[in-house]
């Protein structure tokens, strides 16, 4: 029934099914990327049941790699690269190295060790990568295959939600040269676009069309700030 419908574990919905006796609550399909493990703890507490989740890295209690940091937004750079191997590399608890440049400290839980063979960096610096299988590393910055070619290329990045744009303009500016001058300042500066959670500017800019506009766009916060005298 479903399968002429599937396409690929990047796309493809979370399928969950309950048997006949309403025992268990099954996650068939899109555990990770669906939201199917997350939908079927949530079914299984409404049928009060058994959920059935059987996800490596779940059943390990591991990390999940291809959607590490998700619930504060973390944004995979490309989840085409290298996101099998991460995957592979945890759940075989070889070595890996998560180097947290940016983020939320509590990506993992703080009361509990991290999973075996993960280790963990606040910096590339002084890090060797050919000593690790994957390096999975959370940042705010778009140049890390430029300033550390090596460790790109044997890694999995994520750009965290960090970065808020104080904002000032002239009334009625087009929305063009907003937002390219956001682009044009980001490059310069080495940042993500990803890595924008908001854009802060005085009251008096509220109904300014271009910042409307950009926030609309990319699901950025609006934040306001009261004009001192």
């Amino acid at each position: 029934m479903i399968a002429p419908l599937l396409e690929n574990k990047k796309v493809d919905p979370a399928v969950l099914c309950v048997d006949d006796k309403a025992k268990f609550s099954i996650c068939v399909l899109s555990g990770h990327v669906g939201r199917g493990n997350f939908f079927t703890e949530k079914l299984s507490e409404i049928l009060n049941n058994i959920p059935v989740i059987t996800t490596a890295s779940d059943v390990s209690g591991t990390l999940t790699v291809d959607i590490l940091g998700r619930e504060f937004g973390w944004i995979l750079e490309n989840p085409d690269r290298n996101i099998t191997k991460g995957c592979a590399a945890v759940v075989n608890e070889t070595k890996v190295l998560f180097i947290q440049e940016t983020g939320e400290p509590n990506w993992w839980p703080l009361d509990r060790p991290l999973p075996k063979g993960v280790e963990y960096s606040i910096s590339l610096n002084n890090v060797q990568p050919e000593d690790y299988e994957i390096l999975l590393i959370a940042t705010d910055r778009s140049n890390v295959h430029k300033t550390h070619k090596e460790h790109y290329k044997n890694s999995v990045l994520y750009y965290t939600k960090t970065l808020i744009l104080g904002l000032g303009c002239d009334r009625n500016i087009p929305f063009e040269i907003v937002e390219n001058g956001i682009y044009k300042i980001l490059d310069e500066n080495g940042f993500a676009i990803q890595s924008v959670r908001a854009i802060a500017t005085i009251d008096l800019k509220k109904e300014e069309s271009a910042f409307l506009k950009l926030s609309q766009k990319y699901g950025w916060e609006l934040i306001f700030f009261r004009q001192k005298n």
